[in-house]
C-alpha cells in the first residue's frame, strides 16, 4: 500500500492472488499507534509490566496501572 494518493489502487490491482481491498478500506478507520522519543522505553517497560499479569501473578487491572504510571513517568523525562 503506498503512502502516496491514488497509488493504492495499482497495489490493489498487482495481484490476483490476495484480496488487498480490506487494506484499503481499513485506512479510514486506522488509528496509529503512539510515539515519542522514548517509544522503545516505554514499549519494553509495557512488556515488562505485562509479563506479570499474563503470568497469574496480578490482576490485569492492576498491570495496566502500572504501565500507565511507569508510560507517564517515562514521558514525563522526555521533555
Amino acid at each position: 500500500m503506498s503512502a502516496y494518493e491514488g497509488v493504492s489502487e495499482g497495489w490493489k490491482n498487482n495481484t490476483d492472488i490476495f484480496d488487498l481491498q480490506p487494506y484499503l478500506d481499513m485506512r479510514e478507520d486506522v488509528v496509529f499507534r503512539p510515539y515519542s522519543k522514548s517509544t522503545v522505553a516505554w514499549e519494553n517497560q509495557i512488556s515488562e509490566d505485562l509479563r506479570d499479569a499474563w503470568n497469574g501473578n496480578i490482576p490485569m487491572a492492576d498491570a495496566c496501572a502500572k504501565i500507565t504510571e511507569d508510560m507517564n513517568k517515562i514521558l514525563a523525562e522526555e521533555n
